[in-house]
């Protein structure tokens, strides 16, 4: 059974299921791979104290820092930034996702310090990074059952659109290998779908899995507004 706490290695680094699956959430958002400078289950550092000892924290590249943040916060991360500045360190983004249940105290601390706009930091200073509403918590929460059912989709349920940038994958799962990109427009024929915690996968005629988020019934998109 698939764990959300069992910890795996993605792009080099040590994390959990449940983070890996919302950075990738994230980089299907943005359309390009994050670095990651530190994962979690770390010892003490004297730059990071114990908030790297546990799961769900990760440190990332600084590059386009503000866009990272909203796309962070839609996968349900905390995301801070920090500067040299702030501490003995390179600029980075110190992301920290809120509910998982393997973080360390000082971590879950930080989530709390940025419930109160605050930094997360000892000096508990203003909160400096991008204050995005739409945050919220969402299906990492969960952990995934075992053997989901497969559905068919009866022939009004079969179109829909992408309304989002995003790749098809082998499996059901963000863990699985990703397949073909798709953008925001295309129309998709799908014969079924099966649900994996609180998330719905919709599977391609080419037999490829394409998550419920990134889709909408029917043909077309509304059309966006000229001001926006």
């Amino acid at each position: 059974m698939l764990n959300a706490n069992d910890r795996l290695v993605y792009h080099g680094r040590e994390m959990n299921r449940r983070c890996k699956a919302a950075l990738a959430q994230a980089e299907d958002d943005l359309g390009y791979e994050l670095t990651i400078f530190q994962g979690g289950f770390r010892p003490v550092t004297s730059f990071s104290g114990s908030t790297h000892t546990g799961g769900g924290v990760v440190d990332l590249s600084a590059w386009h820092w503000q866009e990272k943040s909203r796309a962070l916060f839609d996968a349900g991360f905390v995301p801070f930034h920090r500067t040299e500045a702030d501490g003995d360190w390179e600029e980075h983004i110190h992301c920290v996702l809120a509910g998982d249940p393997t973080l360390a105290a000082s971590s879950a601390a930080q989530v709390e310090s940025w419930k109160n706009g605050r930094s997360g930091l000892v000096s508990n200073g203003p909160f400096k990074g991008v204050r995005y509403v739409k945050f919220s918590k969402n299906f990492h929460t969960f952990d995934w059952p075992q053997k989901p059912k497969k559905v068919p989709l009866g022939p009004g349920e079969r179109v829909h659109t992408i309304i989002s940038r995003t790749h098809s994958h082998e499996e059901p799962d963000f863990d699985s290998e990703p397949v073909n990109l798709l953008t925001r427009g295309k129309e998709k024929t799908f014969k079924a779908k099966i649900r994996h915690g609180d998330i719905h996968w919709f599977q391609t005629e080419e037999g490829n899995w394409v998550a419920n988020t990134k889709t909408r019934p029917g043909r077309g998109l509304p059309k966006r507004d000229s001001t926006d």
